[in-house]
């Protein structure tokens, strides 16, 4: 089941009345997961599916280890 499949089937188990919890629990999901589809499925009932949110933003200019020149430093 693709991850589009997944939150169709979350959503219409939603709508037939299982509680959000059974429903995350059950599909190996967390609490975040789950409300956040249900929040793009109210706000549009039609293209909810379409949406391309899978992962959180990353930032590109964030540091990391390997960016960081630490010669400058007397450690």
């Amino acid at each position: 089941m693709n991850i589009k499949e997944l939150r169709e089937k979350a959503i219409k188990r939603y709508k037939n009345g299982e509680s959000p919890k059974e429903i995350y629990q059950s599909l190996g999901k967390g609490k975040t997961w789950f409300f956040k589809w249900l929040k793009h499925y109210k706000l549009d009932e039609i293209n909810w599916i379409k949406s391309h949110f899978c992962q959180p933003y990353k930032s590109s200019n964030s540091l990391t280890k390997s960016s960081i020149d630490l010669s400058r430093f007397d450690l």
